[in-house]
């Protein structure tokens, strides 16, 4: 997270241009008067008109419309210890990023013992457009709904904890799927179920029918802990999956989902 005086000047450019009481604008006032603000009493007075309409229409507090404002103008991945360094204030408020983490308005996990946050896409795009952000609501949902998350989940750089939960969250609030009805009758492991998904969803929707296990495991929800290989394995012995055994080494296999599996899978 860099704060160059270039990105600042642009940053005025566009106030100057769209002065106006709108989200956007105003997250970008706070966020520019945050740098070195220590968040001191005084930051806080100063801009308590910006800072007070955000927090009314995004029903959030004060310490929380600055750390939402950094993550909404930085948009991309941001460091906790980046953030503190950029206030100025070098004791954090857990509590406060915890209730943001709870209610969506981001993700964060930790990568080599640093916390790592971004900004919830959905929740980004409406406070984009000067709404209110609340999430989304699974319930009676389609099975295009679906495949939205799954491109959500499988293109914006979620952990798999993260794409896991809002995968459970959707498949318990829409058993009137077949689809999903089809999935809750597989007894699959939720990385197996994963894994499925992954190879369903890119072949669905981009007609991707060859999968190479560097390529797999290299994705971000599946290069942690997880033992791909393993999954791969369980998938072929379900089968599922079909390994095509084109190469010796290992991590240059090939795998292909099965046309029929996927046929009842959209029956």
């Amino acid at each position: 997270m860099k704060y160059k005086s270039l990105k600042m000047k642009m940053l005025l450019n566009h106030l100057d241009s769209n002065n106006q009481m709108t989200l956007p604008n105003l997250m970008l006032q706070i966020y520019m008067k945050s740098k070195n603000s220590e968040l001191s009493d005084k930051f806080f007075e100063e801009q308590a008109s910006y800072i007070d309409f955000v927090c009314k229409k995004l029903t959030i507090s004060p310490v929380q419309a600055v750390l939402l404002s950094i993550f909404m103008i930085e948009k991309d991945k941001v460091k906790l210890t980046d953030i503190r360094n950029f206030l100025g204030f070098y004791l954090f408020f857990f509590n406060e990023l915890d209730d943001l983490i709870n209610r969506k308005f981001i993700r964060c996990h930790k990568t080599n013992d640093e916390y790592i946050g971004i900004i919830n896409s959905q929740a980004e795009k409406t406070i984009a457009n000067d709404e209110a952000f609340s999430p989304t609501d699974y319930s009676n949902s389609s099975l295009y709904d679906f495949f939205e998350l799954l491109k959500m989940i499988f293109t914006e750089s979620y952990t798999f904890d993260e794409a896991n939960e809002e995968v459970k969250l959707f498949i318990e609030n829409n058993s009137q799927l077949n689809s999903i009805q089809y999935l809750k009758n597989q007894n699959l492991s939720e990385a197996e179920q994963m894994l499925f998904l992954y190879f369903a969803y890119f072949y669905l929707t981009e007609d991707k029918a060859v999968f190479v296990l560097s390529e797999v495991k290299n994705h971000e929800i599946f290069n942690s802990s997880i033992d791909t290989i393993l999954l791969l394995s369980n998938l072929e012995a379900s089968k599922f999956v079909k390994n095509e055994m084109v190469e010796r080494i290992v991590e240059k296999q090939i795998y292909k989902i099965k046309k029929s599996v996927l046929k009842r899978f959209l029956a």
